[in-house]
């Protein structure tokens, strides 16, 4: 990676440590479901889905500059939308989701969403 800044903004990718310490916010989506009296078929293996994909890019961004054209491509697509956009049956949710209503859930959705936007910036710099 010859681009300081591209270097610069690998490092501040959150850590695959940071990205898989806690466990999954089971608890905080069954909050959701309650509160929204609804049933939301796929909830947990969405955003388990969601989460993975982002941690699986993070966990090669080291060389997120030798990787082929096809892949960069690919990497595009999968983050470019965040995970409303990319299951929008879940939109209710969305203004339940706060620091005090499920915190576990908010501080992953952070976590995560601060994973992909790097990564999105970091494939740009590389067009």
């Amino acid at each position: 990676m010859n681009d300081p800044g591209i270097s610069e903004l690998v490092f501040q990718i959150p850590s695959m440590a940071e990205l898989t310490q806690r466990p999954f916010p089971s608890a905080d989506c069954y909050k959701l479901i309650r509160q929204v009296k609804q049933i939301l078929d796929g909830l947990n293996a969405c955003l388990a889905l969601y989460f993975s994909a982002i941690a699986g890019y993070a966990s090669s961004a080291k060389n997120i500059a030798l990787w082929t054209t096809e892949r960069k491509r690919s990497a595009r697509k999968d983050l470019a939308r965040g995970f409303y956009d990319q299951y929008p049956q879940f939109q209710i949710i969305r203004p339940l989701v706060s620091s005090a209503n499920v915190p576990d859930l908010y501080a992953d959705f952070r976590l995560y969403e601060r994973a992909r936007e790097i990564l999105l910036t970091i494939l740009s710099k590389l067009d």
